[in-house]
């Protein structure tokens, strides 16, 4: 056991996502702490440097351009590819579609911060869109890199990096999102004294600061934050259930 296991008894572990959708803050709504998985081979299908925002009622989908992007190299390996020109289209996209609600002020700003940091990879990037609005919805979860920790993960099954990284701060618990439910058998967990619980995130409709009816559904957390009235951003990381 190590001395970080009393204050961190609930432990997520995720891969950054670029301003990830409402559910990864579910999750940090329910942990004391979040590894970030920064050195895992990146999914080019995967949701690491893409996402999702309603333009003009439409689904609209967003990627961050990646130089020589390549299931072949970890995420932390991915440097930021002509990202000038992806901020400028980005930026206009986010005032035309949210710049008539109240909220955009704060949400350009958070975006700004993202932008202005000394990112130059994709994991620096991800992880500093989930810290800002962690920021925004007063969440005080703790973060740490998982390629810090200093453990050999290469090579180990999904199953067995968990189980090592939990183990390694001493975590009893392992809060995972809806689709860890595919990927592991809470037996293997519970053989090596950790209870592992998934989030089943609400996500739910919304009436945006106009008075239009929202679906927070599958879009990035921009998206909601930008239309939501701000009082009930709090619920919102609340609706969710664990089991």
């Amino acid at each position: 056991m190590t001395e970080t296991s009393q204050h961190y008894s609930k432990v997520g572990v995720m891969q950054p996502y670029f301003f990830p959708y409402v559910g990864y803050f579910n999750l940090l709504h329910s942990c004391n702490k979040l590894i970030f998985l920064d050195n895992v081979k990146l999914n080019t299908r995967g949701w690491v440097f893409r996402n999702a925002i309603s333009l003009q009622g439409e689904r609209h989908m967003f990627s961050v351009p990646l130089l020589g992007k390549s299931q072949n190299k970890d995420i932390n390996q991915h440097q930021l590819f002509q990202f000038d020109k992806f901020k400028d289209k980005f930026l206009k996209t986010i005032h035309s579609e949210y710049s008539k609600y109240d909220n955009y002020p704060i949400i350009e700003n958070a975006i700004l911060n993202v932008f202005s940091n000394e990112n130059k990879r994709m994991d620096q990037i991800a992880i500093s869109s989930v810290k800002v609005t962690c920021e925004l919805l007063v969440l005080d979860t703790e973060f740490q890199n998982a390629s810090e920790l200093g453990l050999d993960i290469i090579g180990d099954c999904a199953t067995k990096r968990i189980i090592k990284i939990i183990q390694h701060v001493g975590a009893s618990h392992y809060i995972n999102l809806p689709g860890g439910r595919r990927l592991y058998d809470p037996q293997n967990f519970k053989k090596e004294g950790i209870d592992i619980k998934f989030i089943s995130p609400l996500e739910p409709s919304y009436i945006d600061a106009k008075g239009i009816g929202r679906q927070s559904r599958g879009l990035s957390i921009l998206d909601v934050l930008s239309r939501m009235p701000r009082c009930a951003w709090g619920s919102l990381v609340e609706s969710y259930t664990l089991d």
